[in-house]
């Protein structure tokens, strides 16, 4: 994963921070703040509040409404720094930076305001990029269109009914199950509003000037869903790219990371043994989130920020860098069974995974035993999102033995697992069409077959 050389410099006068965050950061010395994981953001530094050439953010001098940029724009204020006007904006004179000498090129705000039925996207990106961009949205509105005409479909933006975005004790907002969602379902599907090239841009105070022209481009209703996001530090000053760092999720456009915010999915939690599971879509631009396990009435809906196969102190120690709080979830709580657990299903899939040791002195169906029992450790652990890796080890334990009806059933279910955790094959993870090719061309043809049977 690229890390993220974006530094806003930011006073934090506080560490509090809303658990409705979806990315994973770290901590690397002297970029303060940076991302990793495929839910980056930018990272903040907790100094005082100065733009990149050492002058001073804090005491922003108020701008008239009237006044123009330097392209002849029409710009207004919003806490005290200025944001281009959205009247008569046109993307054959957008606002854009100076030329940035370490990407050769400028970026720039582009608003496409029909996107999703008029729901709207922006993007803040280089002029190639942005074109490229602009087939990808008409390709994709062709075939929404398509898909409209023949289910009557207004639009990609779906929500389970049984699900409620509501105010949580201790936590802001969350989403709550108001009835009991079965395993698999699917809770929801999205699209991003605003798209951000994953590069060190201009200084702080042009970023954000940008950034905020990008937002008011947005029809009413969906910048004022963008404004609504939690942020981390609650700085006004960085309005734009606190919501930024809080709330992305990384998306390839052109083959180059940016930054996407997707409103709906930016409401759930974390939690260590999570209940759903996302995944994204480059091409369609889409979000998507599947349950993982069943999900009981009046339960909270929740994703993990981090890798939950890590230790306690890890995942805790990235939390509380990241976003200022503590995790107190049931896994973190009783930390030390915790790593246990996962300690001995890491040794499980080590063992498991081995196929180049000797076994001759081994009895080949205590692997069968290993197989089973990695995948309780998998739903004790509430880690039913991640448990592809697991049935992926038993199909293969008992096509190595010979067992080709239970190695395909536990085929069937690593598939079905990872196309919750990674998306259907024409996303192209390679989780996944492991899976179909085993199962398309049968047990038997597969390189494992007998290869730990004793004659």
């Amino acid at each position: 994963m690229k890390v993220l050389r974006f530094v806003i410099a930011v006073a934090v006068s506080s560490c509090s921070v809303s658990a409705s965050k979806v990315q994973q950061l770290r901590s690397v010395p002297g970029i303060c703040t940076v991302i990793s994981n495929s839910r980056p953001t930018w990272p903040i530094c907790a100094t005082n509040l100065r733009d990149d050439d050492g002058s001073s953010i804090g005491g922003v001098q108020d701008h008239s409404e009237n006044q123009s940029d330097r392209h002849g724009h029409d710009t207004g204020t919003k806490f005290g720094l200025p944001y281009e006007k959205p009247a008569d904006y046109s993307n054959d004179d957008p606002s854009c930076t100076g030329h940035l000498d370490h990407i050769d090129d400028k970026l720039c705000v582009y608003i496409h305001p029909a996107f999703e039925k008029g729901r709207g996207i922006s993007a803040f990106t280089t002029p190639s990029i942005a074109r490229e961009f602009e087939k990808r949205i008409s390709a994709i509105a062709r075939e929404r269109d398509g898909r409209r005409n023949a289910s009557g479909t207004l639009s990609e933006i779906t929500m389970h009914p049984s699900l409620e975005v509501t105010a949580l004790s201790n936590k802001g907002m969350g989403v709550v199950a108001t009835s009991l969602i079965p395993a698999g379902t699917r809770l929801l599907h999205s699209s991003p509003v605003l798209l951000v090239h994953n590069i060190e841009s201009p200084r702080a105070f042009e970023r954000e000037f940008h950034l905020r022209t990008a937002v008011a481009k947005l029809p009413p209703a969906t910048r004022d869903a963008f404004n609504n996001l939690a942020k981390s530090y609650n700085n006004p000053a960085v309005h734009a790219q606190d919501i930024i760092k809080t709330n992305a999720f990384a998306i390839d456009v052109s083959s180059v990371q940016h930054l996407a915010v997707f409103p709906e999915a930016s409401r759930f939690n974390h939690d260590c043994a999570p209940n759903a599971m996302y995944y994204l879509d480059n091409i369609g631009l889409t979000h998507t989130l599947h349950a993982t396990r069943e999900i009981a009435e009046g339960e909270e809906v929740t994703v993990s920020y981090v890798d939950p196969i890590s230790p306690a102190w890890f995942r805790k120690s990235e939390l509380l860098q990241a976003f200022g709080f503590t995790c107190s979830c049931h896994r973190c709580a009783n930390a030390e069974e915790d790593d246990a657990l996962l300690a001995e299903a890491k040794l499980l899939e080590a063992e498991l995974g081995d196929w180049e040791s000797d076994t001759s002195d081994t009895d080949s169906w205590a692997y069968t035993q290993k197989a089973k029992r990695l995948i309780e450790l998998y739903q004790t652990l509430k880690l039913e999102g991640f448990i592809n890796t697991a049935y992926g080890h038993a199909a293969l334990t008992y096509n190595s033995l010979g067992d080709s009806g239970k190695a395909t059933m536990y085929a069937r279910k690593a598939l079905e697992a990872a196309k919750l955790r990674h998306g259907p094959a024409e996303l192209g993870s390679r989780a996944v069409t492991v899976w179909e090719e085993f199962l398309e061309e049968g047990a038997w043809a597969h390189w494992s077959w007998n290869r730990r049977r004793e004659d």
